[in-house]
């Protein structure tokens, strides 16, 4: 029987003795939760102690079901259900409070981690100077004009990010699959909206440093409609006023990098991509407009946080592609690749 804010099944007391948890946060993922969390077991089966365990929040689908009945065949798989959807933070604030293992792995609820990605960032908080690593986020496809401006995007994230990894000034973490120390995973304030960004800055502020992995690839879909993009990165924007509202600091993501740091960044981009630069004025101009509407809502904040419980982008919801038959196709490789040799 599930109950509200509680595990679903009998492991706790052999749960204690985790050593790696999974977190996965859900609302309405009925298209993806399933696959994901079998993709992540096929990942850690050789491990012996681990938790994967899953906060369904709010969720109106089929999401709670699908969860319970992987809960009833995997032992180490847990459920808690939210009946309330009071967003990410929160949802997050419930997971921690239910973790037993040394090193936490969180997965988005719609992104597949490529095969061998988790044990790849596991191997980096070898090094115990390292507090945090993230893979990089490679896109399912970008068939339609507004998926070709998020490719883009995805690409001047990544490579900004191996920019700054490779000069040891990392300041931020992909949510949609990373790896950081247990110590850091404790309560944080309501308010957050990008929690990676949040935690990433809480690391280094410990002292720690944080690596961007590409040879760890998580595979996301597109916001394929522009109405999608706009409400995602209204959303991002206003959540990196928030944590500088809330912690005195800005991400470390393209926008907030310095001017030489953006002409480098952009030097290197451009090479062998002439012919997307339109792609990049019409990303210049919707960033933009997201940047207006996030301080529009950023002024507006005394009368709550209205990207807390956020608009779904809903073209973001379909149903990935098996991750192994993505490995086999290289042109969603191929970004990458272009970045790599853009940096020798």
């Amino acid at each position: 029987m599930i109950q509200e804010e509680r595990r679903t099944n009998s492991m706790v007391g052999r749960l204690q003795t985790s050593k790696l948890s999974i977190g996965i946060c859900a609302h309405n993922e009925e298209a993806n939760i399933g696959q994901i969390i079998y993709k992540v077991l096929e990942q850690i089966k050789t491990l012996e102690d681990y938790e994967i365990v899953v906060v369904a929040s709010g969720c109106t689908d089929r999401t709670v079901e699908i969860v319970k009945d992987i809960a009833e065949k995997e032992t180490r798989v847990s459920l808690i259900v939210q009946g309330e959807r009071k967003g990410k933070a929160s949802a997050l604030n419930l997971l921690f409070r239910n973790l037993h293992g040394e090193v936490y792995v969180q997965v988005d609820a719609d992104a597949i981690p490529a095969a061998g990605a988790i044990n790849i960032l596991l191997g980096k908080l070898e090094d115990a100077r390292v507090g945090a690593a993230s893979a990089m986020p490679t896109l399912t496809n970008s068939e339609s004009a507004a998926a070709k401006i998020n490719e883009t995007l995805w690409n001047l994230h990544n490579l900004t990010q191996l920019v700054l990894n490779r000069e040891g000034r990392t300041g931020h973490l992909s949510g949609q699959l990373f790896a950081i120390r247990r110590s850091l995973c404790y309560a944080m304030p309501k308010n957050v909206v990008n929690d990676d960004a949040f935690l990433a800055l809480r690391s280094t502020r410990m002292g720690y440093n944080l690596i961007f992995e590409p040879r760890a690839i998580v595979f996301v879909n597109p916001a394929n409609t522009f109405r999608d993009l706009l409400i995602q990165r209204t959303r991002i924007v206003y959540g990196h006023f928030m944590i500088r509202r809330l912690t005195g600091r800005l991400p470390r993501v393209f926008e907030t990098c310095t001017a030489k740091e953006k002409v480098l960044i952009l030097s290197i981009w451009v090479k062998g991509r002439k012919k997307e630069i339109p792609r990049l004025i019409v990303l210049a101009s919707l960033e933009l407009i997201a940047h207006v509407l996030a301080r529009t809502d950023l002024r507006n904040s005394n009368s709550g946080n209205p990207h807390i419980s956020w608009t779904v982008a809903t073209t973001t919801k379909r149903r990935l592609t098996s991750s192994r038959s993505l490995q086999n196709n290289s042109s969603f490789i191929k970004p990458s690749g272009a970045l790599h040799s853009g940096l020798r």
